[in-house]
């Protein structure tokens, strides 16, 4: 599953990009390592946050493993 979101950069404080989302404009800021080295104030952006569907089921499974040796060692 995902989800884009349009926004805008306004400004690069520190180590932070401020960036506005959505029609209400919602004020997030990110780590400005997390964004292309190329950013400039005022760039439109577009972000996608995806579920990471293989970790998930990765760590499910060490989890059952897990619980099995307890079970097992008791």
């Amino acid at each position: 599953m995902k989800k884009t979101f349009k926004g805008y950069l306004d400004r690069i404080e520190e180590d932070f990009a401020v960036v506005y989302f959505g029609d209400k404009e919602y004020k997030v800021d990110i780590p400005k390592n997390f964004m292309p080295k190329d950013i400039k104030e005022g760039i439109n952006l577009k972000i996608t946050i995806s579920t990471d569907e293989n970790s998930d089921k990765k760590v499910s499974n060490n989890i059952e493993e897990l619980r099995k040796k307890l079970l097992e060692n008791n």
